[in-house]
């Protein structure tokens, strides 16, 4: 079939966002033209098309592979579900991110969601090990184990998520078209699940999980830390 390629990139705007607004202008040319013509899209909206469909069919498999790693990490169940069960609140910090600095939702963002999953998960990992290391402290309470570790880790994961924020600001000020949704909703995502996550949800899962319970003394006094309990299995 004979073809003419017309190539074109928008300054503003990814492809994705322009299908919406050529498609009907191309289905009025469409129903001009001659048997035999027709115009349609190609290029960058193929390639994407595919590669959503490659990713969707191989995740499954890297999502057993992550889990399965995970459990041989820890060598249990329980520390692989508290960071899994974190997982879709990345997608909080991500929309926020998106919705404040009007970035629209692609394939690029897609991948930044992938890379941000990523980051919360080591991150996870790292708080978790430090509050290993705490429990072995028979000096303290669970409690202020698992406190202590937040505190021990806090500084790092803080300055790890601003370093890659700031890292990712050119981007955003630029408002690349290709990269500037995926650095949006990296940075916030990263920013807010940094708190939310990280030093949120974690910890609370995470004793949980494993039976670790504010107590109070007796009535009318100020709630302390005491001792740890471990439901039965």
């Amino acid at each position: 079939m004979r073809t003419v390629t017309v190539e074109g990139r928008n300054l503003t705007m990814t492809p994705e966002d322009m299908v919406p607004i050529l498609q009907p202008r191309i289905d009025e040319l469409n129903a001009r033209l001659a048997p035999g013509h027709e115009v349609e899209f190609d290029g960058i909206l193929d390639d994407t098309v595919e590669t959503n469909a490659a990713l969707a069919a191989t995740m499954p498999l890297i999502f057993g592979i992550i889990v399965l790693l995970l459990i041989v990490q820890f060598n249990s169940y329980r520390k692989p579900l508290v960071i899994l069960l974190c997982l879709p609140f990345i997608l909080t910090g991500a929309a926020v991110g998106l919705l404040v600095m009007g970035a629209d939702f692609g394939f690029m963002v897609i991948l930044g969601l992938y890379a941000l999953a990523g980051i919360i998960v080591n991150n996870s990992i790292v708080l978790m090990d430090r509050i290993e290391i705490e429990l072995r402290d028979e000096n303290q309470s669970k409690v202020e184990a698992v406190l202590g570790a937040c505190k021990r880790r806090f500084r790092p994961i803080l300055m790890t998520a601003i370093t890659t924020i700031v890292g990712l600001l050119p981007l955003i000020v630029a408002k690349d078209v290709l990269f500037y949704g995926m650095s949006v909703a990296i940075a916030f995502g990263l920013g807010i699940g940094t708190f939310l996550i990280t030093l949120g949800l974690v910890p609370v899962l995470y004793s949980l999980f494993h039976g670790i319970r504010w107590e109070s003394t007796q009535q009318g006094q100020a709630p302390r830390l005491l001792a740890w309990r471990r439901r039965a299995a």
